[in-house]
């Protein structure tokens, strides 16, 4: 993780990582999947509960990814929440029984594409459980 990002984790419940800077925020989960969980299913299920609370949505995409040999999917969505701008790039993998998220949310952000490569850049660094 790059340095300037601080930890503001609030203990709740499958949150493995809540790390911050003024205008982002990265939030890792776990959770107990079935062993006939997808990777789609999962992150369907996660952006479903992500959107929720957003007044729009102006574009969403999915790519397949394969990060420290786990294929997953990236989920990129914009759109506002409360009359507030936000760029999110979410990544999602299902290893054996776990599920795994990094929900990467920025606020406003002036370059809408280097927050999203910043995310990418971070997701690539990722280690997973085995």
């Amino acid at each position: 993780m790059p340095s300037a990002w601080r930890d503001a984790q609030q203990g709740a419940p499958g949150i493995i990582a809540d790390l911050e800077l003024p205008d982002a925020r990265l939030i890792v989960h776990i959770a107990t999947v079935s062993m006939l969980t997808t990777a789609d299913g999962f992150a369907n299920a996660e952006v479903q509960m992500a959107l929720r609370g957003f007044d729009h949505v102006d574009r969403t995409e999915r790519a397949v990814v394969r990060i420290d040999r786990a294929v997953g999917l990236d989920d990129r969505w914009s759109g506002a929440v409360r009359g507030v701008r936000l760029v999110e790039r979410q990544y999602a993998f299902v290893v054996g029984t776990r599920g795994y998220v990094f929900e990467f949310t920025f606020y406003t952000p002036a370059d809408e594409g280097a927050a999203l490569s910043q995310a990418a850049e971070i997701a690539a660094s990722i280690r997973l459980a085995r």
